[in-house]
């Protein structure tokens, strides 16, 4: 995927408050790893190249860090606003329990 220079710097800043959410809870990338059922180098390769919405990973990320979708949104569409409604849906179910 070819990424516009905006997008990929809101891929680039993900990246460092994916490092920073994951710092202060005190947690390594491969115990952030571990929770999301992936691999630390998937952990490392976010924090370092960034991640972009249409991946799952991503909203995955989002959950666990308490960051927002939306903060890092690079498209409107409807795609993009049905996946950002699905994951407040799942963290208000996950909160609930």
């Amino acid at each position: 995927m070819i990424l516009s220079n905006k997008m990929r710097e809101a891929a680039l800043r993900f990246g460092e408050d994916v490092q920073a959410a994951r710092e202060g809870l005190g947690l390594t990338q491969m115990g952030l790893a571990k929770i999301l059922h992936t691999y630390a180098s998937n952990v490392a390769s976010c924090e370092y190249k960034g991640l972009t919405p249409q991946s799952k990973l991503f909203f995955e990320l989002c959950e666990q860090l308490g960051l927002e979708p939306e903060d890092y949104g690079f498209q409107t569409d409807l795609v993009y606003l049905a996946k950002i409604s699905e994951w407040r849906k799942k963290t208000k179910t996950h909160c609930e329990k």
